[in-house]
């Protein structure tokens, strides 16, 4: 009847045709052979609720190639798809955070809440928005990256990494235009580098004061932000030797050599050590662009002025 009241006569047969003469059957237009799939429900379903995760997404490679227990791997995986038992997540709670009594998401409790911020102080990060999300500071971070220096280092070259927990490179850099003195410390680890701290104080001095300065400076950094075994590395071979000299006097370079070996007395699983200006060049870039950066600045993620010696 309504097909007869809308169409005209040879529309009529034509849709009558094909309305009642054709078995109906389900299409799946999501694939190209129109048959559903568990795995592209799946996919659709993901995109439906804001998030795209592809077999090829470099956030879940590096996960599952992290160089740790697996629990943690697993534990990584469901945090980043939001599926760990929040109070907001689907159950009859009041949804808040036990702790802040803000409402309780993945992003909240791994980085917003008072509780959580502390925690990421106490390791340096310290460069925290209310608008990061867990994915997104996972994918900035530096896990699984490999120092670009290293990788083009020969086998022996590489040894001087292996060998330790952590290594610390350091440099100064003399800003005469603007009477300073810049240093900057870049700490590497098997697991990644790029993090550390820049800096500068007025005062252009002595390029031999200005080394002994940045090694003050990252012998400090060490002490409070990396545990276990390391070794400090400069491209100052009179600061090396002058570190393992017994002459004292009252100079400015001899007080501040003084006040590193009472620091390093206090770590004595921190050694300092020398190696070329080209292996250092990665601390040598930090140091020269320090001046663009606040007197003091730690890092938690890598400055974009050495983002390009690093790669996935």
């Amino acid at each position: 009847m309504v097909v007869g009241g809308i169409f005209c006569c040879s529309w009529r047969s034509f849709l009558r045709e094909i309305m009642f003469n054709t078995n109906d059957s389900l299409l799946w237009h999501h694939e190209r052979n129109e048959i559903y799939t568990v795995k592209s429900g799946y996919r659709i379903s993901r995109y439906e609720h804001g998030t795209r995760i592809g077999a090829n997404d470099v956030l879940w490679k590096r996960v599952w190639e992290l160089q740790v227990p697996p629990k943690l791997r697993d534990f990584m995986w469901r945090a980043l798809r939001g599926v760990l038992p929040t109070n907001s997540r689907g159950i009859d709670v009041d949804g808040l955070c036990p702790l802040c009594f803000s409402m309780e998401t993945v992003d909240h409790t791994f980085l917003h809440c008072a509780k959580a911020v502390k925690c990421w102080h106490l390791v340096a990060i310290v460069n925290l928005t209310v608008n990061d999300s867990l994915d997104g500071k996972f994918r900035q971070n530096n896990y699984g990256r490999q120092p670009a220096n290293v990788t083009q280092m020969d086998e022996s070259q590489q040894s001087f990494l292996l060998n330790v927990g952590w290594s610390l490179f350091t440099d100064a850099a003399l800003f005469h235009n603007e009477g300073a003195t810049g240093f900057g410390c870049v700490a590497e680890s098997a697991e990644g580098g790029g993090l550390g701290v820049c800096g500068f104080q007025e005062g252009v001095f002595d390029p031999a004061v200005a080394e002994a300065i940045a090694c003050r400076y990252a012998i400090n950094y060490a002490t409070h932000f990396l545990e276990g075994t390391g070794v400090v590395y400069t491209d100052s071979q009179v600061l090396v030797q002058a570190l393992s000299s017994s002459k004292v006097d009252f100079s400015a370079y001899s007080l501040i050599i003084q006040n590193c070996k009472l620091l390093l007395d206090a770590r004595p699983n921190i050694e300092v050590k020398w190696i070329t200006r080209h292996l250092n060049r990665v601390a040598h870039s930090l140091a020269r662009g320090s001046i663009r950066f606040s007197r003091y600045v730690i890092w938690g993620t890598i400055p974009d002025v050495i983002s390009s010696f690093y790669r996935y």
